[in-house]
């Protein structure tokens, strides 16, 4: 399989063509640095092993990511629009500002990652495990969470507007300042700490008899 990249450079005159091998690539590991600052679309990545590999500022538009795993990588920035992920794990990766919208995930685990201000916006997951990630501001907007799991997430500030969260639950993870509604919340399962958060959110004010 080729993969085409085409290097991003300050006018059209200055871009050159790379091929790359992708079996040649079956593990990447420790100190490697992939494709930063390139530019590819309909990337293909099947079978794949990348361990502390740097891919942070890569442009991958249409990518396809097949039964891989990314252990301890940086992915901080990168640009991979409308991807599509099938049985994928992404362990420890630092993934702060990794925009993914209007991407597809499906049997896809997140564990141990810092994802803050990611985007993932008109996204659709599909038996997604997020298990103790950093999401604090990150942008589910639209997208159709529904079934997927939380745990131990940081989803403070989270923007999500317009999500489906029918089958969600979100017990044990901090919802603090989410943008998040009754309408978004209908069929997702919490915490008494969590629908007081919300309804504070909402601005009503939660007082006993006792407080007059």
């Amino acid at each position: 399989m080729i993969i085409e990249l085409r290097q991003s450079f300050t006018s059209p005159q200055q871009a050159r063509r790379t091929h790359l091998k992708t079996r040649d690539f079956g593990v990447l590991t420790k100190g490697v640095t992939i494709y930063q600052e390139y530019e590819a679309a309909h990337v293909s990545l099947d079978q794949m092993l990348f361990q502390h590999v740097n891919l942070n500022k890569t442009l991958f538009k249409k990518v396809q990511v097949l039964d891989s795993r990314f252990s301890v990588c940086d992915l901080a920035n990168a640009q991979w629009t409308e991807a599509s992920m099938s049985r994928v794990e992404l362990i420890g990766c630092h993934l702060i500002g990794w925009q993914c919208g209007e991407a597809q995930f499906q049997d896809v685990l997140f564990k141990d990652c810092h994802a803050g201000f990611s985007q993932f916006a008109y996204s659709r997951f599909k038996a997604v495990r997020l298990e103790n990630c950093d999401l604090s501001e990150v942008n589910f907007m639209e997208v159709d969470l529904s079934g997927t799991m939380f745990v131990d997430c940081d989803l403070r500030n989270a923007d999500l507007t317009g999500t489906r969260l029918t089958g969600v639950d979100l017990r044990g993870s901090q919802i603090d300042g989410a943008r998040v509604g009754p309408r978004e919340l209908k069929g997702a399962i919490i915490d008494p700490n969590q629908a007081l958060a919300i309804v504070r959110g909402l601005g009503i004010t939660v007082k006993t008899t006792d407080e007059g």
